[in-house]
């Protein structure tokens, strides 16, 4: 499961305003850590080889093959000094940098050197 705290879910529902835009989540091989957030805006619905989360105005879909390295996710919208961004806080992240955006995930082919898409 995905989840969105008040602040996450109300900054995106002031971005999709009255379209129908639902929120792609996952991950991707790259960045320092083995992985990289993907977390984009995205003019569909899920097809079968996803799962979607239905957060109110808006779903959070999840290709499948990711679900493993981000089942359990808190997205959060933060507001620090003059910056302000998404913050994760995903259970199964072994590893990250000061960035943020880059994750090593236990289990995954990263472990062993190697990453592969499911964003």
């Amino acid at each position: 499961m995905i989840t969105l705290t008040e602040a996450a879910r109300d900054i995106i529902s002031k971005t999709i305003g009255d379209t129908k835009q639902n929120v792609y989540f996952g991950v991707r091989g790259g960045g320092c850590s083995g992985f990289q957030y993907v977390f984009a805006l995205i003019d569909r619905e899920a097809d079968d080889k996803e799962v979607s989360f239905d957060i109110g105005s808006f779903k959070v879909i999840v290709d499948k093959r990711c679900m493993p390295l981000v089942d359990g996710t808190s997205i959060d919208y933060e507001v620090v000094g003059l910056e302000s961004g998404f913050v994760f806080d995903n259970p199964n992240a072994t590893g990250g940098c000061g960035c943020g955006k880059s994750v090593s995930v236990k289990g995954s082919s990263c472990d062993s050197g190697g990453c592969g898409d499911c964003g």
